[in-house]
This record gives structure tokens, C-alpha cells and sequence, in this order.
């Protein structure tokens, strides 16, 4: 008797369409997993810039850090100042306010690739 696998939606497979859900799935996991990584990795060099450090400084501090699980719990409309206001000791507004842009942007694409 085949196996009969349940999907989250509810849906039952079975045989070969379980297995080709499955390899989709990961597939999918997989992508999602690498733009979130690809972003971690922007943002920690772009808070390196902001705060000055170069490449072979120590790790940013706790205070320097930004929490990106923190910022997407946050309200979109609530963001921006959100993160505005986590990059407090940087004087330079105008980067502050080039990168919130840009991490903004990239949060919407990372967040559809993870859907």
C-alpha cells in the first residue's frame, strides 16, 4: 500500500507527487535560507561602514549590531524609525538614511522569498 504523506495546506500525496513536494519544498527552504544569509551579510558590511570599522576589526559590538528578526516584528509603517533609532551613535544622517532605504527594499524581497 503506497504511503500517504499530509502537507501543511492540508493537502494528502502520495508516491512520486510526496517526493517531488518535498524536493520543491526544500528547494524552496533552500532560497530562502540564502537570501536571508546574503542580507546578514549586507547589513553587517554596511554597519562595519557606518560605524567605521574595516574588515579586519573585531566583530560589531551588541550595541552595534541590528536584530533583523527585531525590525521584521515591527509594524512596516514602523520600520524606518525602528531602525533609525537602533543606529543612534551614527552621525552621518544621511547614510543612516540611504542604508534604511535600502534595507527596507531588501526586507520586501527577502520576506517574499520566504513565503
Amino acid at each position: 500500500m503506497p504511503k500517504e504523506v499530509v502537507f501543511a495546506g492540508g493537502a494528502a500525496a502520495s508516491g512520486k507527487e510526496a517526493s517531488a513536494k518535498a524536493i520543491q519544498t526544500g528547494r524552496y527552504d533552500r532560497k530562502a535560507i540564502k537570501a536571508r544569509i546574503d542580507l546578514e551579510e549586507w547589513v553587517d558590511g554596511e554597519l562595519r561602514t557606518l560605524y567605521g570599522l574595516g574588515e579586519d576589526d573585531d566583530d560589531l559590538s551588541s550595541s552595534q549590531e541590528l536584530d533583523l528578526d527585531l525590525v521584521l516584528d515591527e509594524d512596516a509603517d514602523d520600520r524606518a524609525i525602528f531602525i533609525k533609532n537602533m543606529l543612534g551613535s551614527v552621525k552621518d544622517q544621511a547614510a543612516i538614511d540611504a542604508f534604511v532605504t535600502e534595507l527596507l527594499v531588501r526586507l520586501k524581497t527577502v520576506k517574499a522569498n520566504g513565503k
